[in-house]
């Protein structure tokens, strides 16, 4: 069993990834205590109640983009268009982070930017989780279930 950090909870090796983890690990030390993310409740059910979703503590089986990480890398890397011609004067560069759910049927709802660079940059990495083809859903106690995930998106401005 890998243990997380300053986390109550335990990743059983067999339902997470490496990358999992550091996912969440990155985001956690990263965005939470800039305040983004709320605290981790105790009792999953009434967080699923109340919220119509679980993190990504609260269910067994995290949701998993068509073929595994690398494909959400490459599909993300492939799809994303920097939004300012190269010859514009601005030149915004950074990682927005992106919140989203993916639904019981794998689809993706309420995308919203938790960490914003740029009004540009931030339409463009809202666009691309949008683009995303169904993932596989997120299980609990063996049942699909909403789960909310967060996905961080680099910038970089082309060379001309």
């Amino acid at each position: 069993i890998i243990s997380l950090r300053n986390s109550k909870r335990s990743w059983p090796e067999a339902n997470s990834s490496l990358t999992d983890i550091c996912l969440h690990w990155f985001f956690s030390k990263k965005i939470k205590n800039k305040g983004y993310i709320d605290p981790q409740p105790t009792d999953w059910d009434a967080e699923y109640r109340k919220n119509g979703y679980f993190s990504i503590l609260g269910v067994d089986i995290t949701p998993l983009f068509p073929g595994g990480w690398k494909k959400c890398r490459k599909f993300i890397n492939k799809t994303t268009k920097y939004p300012y011609p190269p010859s514009a004067k601005i030149k915004r560069e950074g990682k927005v982070a992106v919140k989203f759910i993916v639904k019981e049927d794998g689809s993706i709802i309420n995308a919203q930017v938790i960490n914003s660079v740029d009004p540009l940059l931030d339409e463009e990495a809202i666009r691309v989780i949008y683009t995303m083809p169904r993932w596989e859903p997120g299980k609990r106690n063996g049942y699909p279930v909403n789960v909310a995930m967060l996905l961080p998106i680099t910038f970089k401005m082309p060379t001309p």
